[in-house]
């Protein structure tokens, strides 16, 4: 492939996120609110132990490259069908960004409670790469929903479609790689 094809897909994908900003603000408002839910009332979510503990199981052996790679598989695999499957008038980005929040603020406060705030920076460094990752993908997504509602927007469908694999490719997807590399550093050093 060309370089200037590169360029040019490169440049649309990041033209698809300037356009999709209000989306992305929205998904991450809803995350910020369910995650503050999560944080001031997590006695009332105790449900939750059970999901985490299936999750800490999948990856109690796992180590090194081996950990990464389930790290972004998981990670990719959440993203890409958030994104697409936002098409279904978006609640599939909207419940991920709900749930994801709830559970991101029930660990925050489950943490600061039992080890301290001061054990809240393991989240911080793979967070800082992995949440916009997740935000842009739900909120392209939850635009390729909406864009349904709106006849102009619904004629150019599988020109978001298009637009959206790029945003994948190009962003999320080196996002998610560099928060898997030290999501797998951070809990092989703590093991």
């Amino acid at each position: 492939m060309k370089k200037s094809n590169l360029k040019a897909m490169w440049e649309c994908a990041i033209d698809e996120i300037k356009d999709s900003k209000k989306y992305i603000f929205a998904i991450f408002l809803v995350f910020l609110l369910s995650a503050i839910y999560g944080f001031v009332f997590y006695n009332n979510l105790g449900f939750l132990d059970n999901l985490l503990k299936n999750i800490l199981s999948q990856v109690k052996d796992v180590t090194g490259a081996k950990l990464t790679f389930y790290i972004l598989l998981n990670n990719a695999q959440s993203a890409l069908f958030s994104m697409i499957l936002g098409i279904f008038f978006g609640f599939v980005p909207i419940f991920n960004s709900l749930f994801n929040g709830l559970v991101i603020g029930y660990v925050l406060a489950r943490v600061s409670n039992l080890d301290g705030i001061g054990e809240l920076w393991r989240i911080i460094p793979h967070g800082i790469f992995e949440l916009p990752a997740i935000f842009i993908a739900l909120g392209i997504g939850l635009r390729l929903g909406l864009s349904l509602f709106d006849k102009v927007e619904r004629s150019h469908l599988a020109n978001r479609v298009y637009r959206a694999i790029l945003v994948f490719v190009f962003v999320v997807l080196p996002l998610l790689m560099i928060a898997a590399i030290i999501e797998s550093l951070l809990i092989s050093f703590y093991k």
